[in-house]
């Protein structure tokens, strides 16, 4: 497949096209795009649409072929998705400057085989892309299915394989089984509760900055505060609060209830953000009306039934929240430029236990 040209007119250029074509556009006279308010950058189709992920999106109904563009009109991604609206091929992402980012294949949906990633020649880099030096040049990532990564490997620009800071391997090798050995201590117990899963990241956490790994780990997670926490806690919601969401959405779990009185929010090591108590009701009610237009404009999967969500969670298209039409109201992992197709996680318990396990094995793979 070819790549898409990018399409790179000034700021000035962009405001002046924009507005002579969409004064006379009904479709930006419509209420949701009244209510939405935003200026489609030239080169974007009429019929994309702004996403919760940021992007303007689009996919052809004859050719099957998908876009991204960002706010200034440049492609950002492409693939092709199957009968079922799964992607299915290669998926390329792309830098601001054009040049190739990554290379992710897809089977039906499900992410299977080498992914490539490409640092850029110069400019700032594709959010997609998770080099964190200049001297890795491309990585290679095998995967056995979307939440299964068999190996991960960096080449510098030579195409030596290194680490991900880009040294030689062998570095440090004595400190990465140490850090290796100190994860393998800190195992989840069965039903353990969100209180337990915290305590045991923290305990963790401790455990690796008095074997010295401080500074490794603050490299490789450049997010991480000072000084490091696994959790950091925000501003916990009052009992009013907590009562207006309910009224808003429907019954909280009580585990989730006890979470936001207790701790709010939370960021974690890795960068995840629970969602803010005072943002709760407005993203729950956009995320819902975001896949109701995905529902009417596509064939979504049967699961995509509920029509009450209540996010917990986001970052960029993936979105965890309560189904809480479904039976038991589980926590769904959403990835809504997929269909939406999703993955059910369980409960609050099980999800905080799950990116507890998330933070502790991709720290111990960056320190390996």
């Amino acid at each position: 497949m070819t790549p898409f040209a990018v399409h790179l007119a000034s700021d000035a250029q962009l405001r002046r096209e924009t507005a002579l074509r969409d004064e006379g556009d009904p479709y930006y006279r419509s209420p949701d795009m009244a209510q939405k308010k935003r200026s489609r950058p030239l080169g974007v189709p009429m019929p994309a649409e702004w996403t919760p992920a940021k992007h303007w999106r689009y996919v052809d109904p004859k050719t099957r072929l998908g876009r991204w563009w960002d706010d200034r009109g440049r492609v950002t991604c492409e693939w092709t998705e199957d009968a079922r609206g799964q992607v299915h091929g290669v998926m390329r992402h792309y830098h601001p400057n054009g040049e190739l980012a990554a290379e992710v294949p897809h089977v039906h949906g499900d992410i299977r085989g080498t992914e490539i990633q490409y640092a850029p020649t110069r400019g700032k880099p594709n959010s997609f892309y998770s080099g964190q030096t200049d001297t890795v040049r491309r990585i290679e990532r095998v995967w056995r299915s979307r939440r299964s990564i068999a190996s991960t490997t960096f080449f510098d620009a030579g195409g030596t394989p290194c680490d991900s800071q880009g040294r030689r391997l062998g570095a440090k090798r004595a400190s990465q089984k140490s850090a290796k050995a100190i994860t393998k201590q800190f195992s989840r117990k069965p039903k353990e509760t969100f209180e337990q899963a915290i305590d045991r990241g923290q305990r963790w956490l401790a455990s690796l900055l008095a074997s010295g790994h401080g500074e490794d780990i603050r490299r490789n997670f450049p997010r991480a505060g000072d000084p490091l926490e696994v959790v950091s806690a925000g501003k916990p919601a009052t009992a009013a609060k907590v009562a207006r969401i309910e009224k808003a959405l429907g019954r909280l779990p009580e585990n989730y209830k006890r979470f936001l009185v207790t701790h709010g929010s939370i960021e974690l090591l890795d960068g995840w953000i629970t969602q803010e108590p005072a943002d709760v009701i407005s993203e729950s009610k956009r995320i819902a009306e975001w896949i109701g237009v995905l529902r009417n404009d596509a064939a979504v999967p049967a699961d995509t039934k509920p029509q009450r969500w209540l996010v917990i969670a986001q970052l960029g298209d993936e979105v965890f929240a309560y189904g809480l039409d479904l039976p038991n109201s589980p926590i769904v992992h959403l990835y809504l430029d997929d269909g939406p197709d999703y993955d059910v996680s369980g409960s609050f318990d099980v999800w905080m236990s799950n990116a507890i396990e998330r933070v502790m094995a991709e720290v111990a793979h960056a320190l390996a």
